[in-house]
């Protein structure tokens, strides 16, 4: 019964509402947040559920497909966020024309009138806690079907994230009959409804300006974690991957970054990243990072932070390996391992830099007959001899 042009508008203004869309977790089957609630909620309330019911179905579902790069994990992430449409129906089946009674004289900053909390702000409040446990009901179903760990799974979820997206959803929407009454556009649904795409879209905007600033965040902190470790190369001899975490955790907030032995922790409430293993000859470890299920959850950025830390530390290891092996052969006699001229002096002198007072005492002694031994029992002998006398 829309015009041609008003219908065109509120399809592209779905489109654009539906382009949003915030990871709940790493994992590609998950479900994503999205403004498809809030959405669902007006189109019950203004009658125009039933018309378009079928449209958002198939634009979520392509969406969905589009985003994951998958059939099969597109339409299940579909699924999961359609899911909680069911209820969101059952809440609001009975309020259609919740607005027009509720947009009156009587209303203005009332907004614990007991007909509006009843038809309006109570559903609204058992929506904003079901639709995320139903979400979350879903996700473990179809990590089961997945057979996807569920354990490790539900470890990647951030609740801190999915309480403040729920609570944004909960005051986009809760305000709406005071905003409308504000704006004095009447009780008319098409108005109504196109006052909310509106607001809508400015909603999905504000999301995703959040979400991109967030990230710009996220990828500055982790271009500080790699500036400071290459600050301090060269890295010391002695526990060089100490100096490395400690460099990481000084441009890392809310996660922590340390040094592991293995690469299957599995704390309770906690979620984890690792670096490629990392060898020192005698010991393999890894870098680490953990996260609180309540902190932020992981992106791409905090992986290259562990793959580029760990590649550094990996070459610093193999630098000083090798310098030391060419200080020692610089330093020191092939045959006897004794210390050169040189560096024999050098470590004089150290030993008097340490402390003036030192008192050095040095014994010269001479090998008699080796060229004897050389001579009767062959030089492999003789350099055996040499070498004991040395060690002696």
């Amino acid at each position: 019964m829309e015009g041609p042009a008003r219908i065109c508008i509120w399809s592209l203004c779905f489109l654009l509402c539906l382009v949003y869309h915030k990871k709940r977790s790493s994992y590609r089957v998950a479900a994503e947040h999205t403004v498809l609630p809030p959405l669902t909620v007006i189109l019950l309330v203004t009658g125009y559920f039933p018309d378009v019911a079928m449209f958002l179905i198939i634009v979520t579902i392509i969406t969905s497909i589009i985003t994951a790069r998958s059939l099969k994990i597109g339409i299940l992430r579909a699924g999961t966020t359609l899911v909680p449409i069911l209820l969101i129906k059952i809440l609001f089946a009975n309020t259609s024309h919740v607005l027009s009674i509720t947009i009156n004289q009587h209303s203005v900053n009332a907004a614990f009138n007991p007909y509006q909390f009843q038809n309006w702000l109570l559903p609204l409040l058992i929506m904003t806690v079901a639709v995320p446990i139903v979400r979350l009901i879903c996700d473990i179903v179809t990590f089961f079907f997945a057979q996807i760990p569920i354990r490790k799974a539900m470890h990647e979820y951030s609740l801190s994230h999915i309480l403040a997206m729920a609570l944004a959803d909960l005051l986009a929407i809760v305000w709406i009959p005071e905003i409308l009454e504000f704006a004095n556009i009447g009780s008319d649904t098409a108005t109504v409804l196109s006052v909310f795409m509106l607001a809508l879209i400015a909603y999905s905007l504000l999301l995703m300006t959040v979400d991109t600033m967030s990230r710009l965040a996220r990828s500055r902190s982790a271009l500080k974690c790699i500036a400071n470790v290459s600050d301090a190369l060269p890295l010391p001899n002695q526990v060089p991957e100490e100096t490395v975490v400690r460099r990481i955790n000084r441009g890392l907030t809310r996660m922590r970054c340390f040094v592991s032995d293995a690469n299957n922790l599995d704390k309770r409430g906690y979620s984890y990243r690792y670096s490629a293993p990392i060898s020192t000859g005698s010991r393999q470890y890894y870098l680490a990072m953990e996260r609180s299920i309540w902190n932020r959850p992981f992106t791409s950025t905090d992986e290259t932070i562990l793959l580029t830390c760990g590649e550094v530390l990996t070459e610093s290891l193999r630098v000083n390996k090798e310098v030391t092996l060419l200080r020692t052969e610089s330093e020191t006699d092939a045959l006897t391992g004794a210390l050169t001229y040189r560096a024999f002096i050098g470590h004089l002198k150290s030993l008097q830099t340490e402390n003036v007072h030192n008192l050095v005492a040095v014994v010269y002694f001479g090998v008699e007959h080796l060229r004897t031994v050389n001579g009767h029992y062959g030089r492999k002998i003789g350099n055996a001899v040499l070498r004991q006398w040395v060690c002696v």
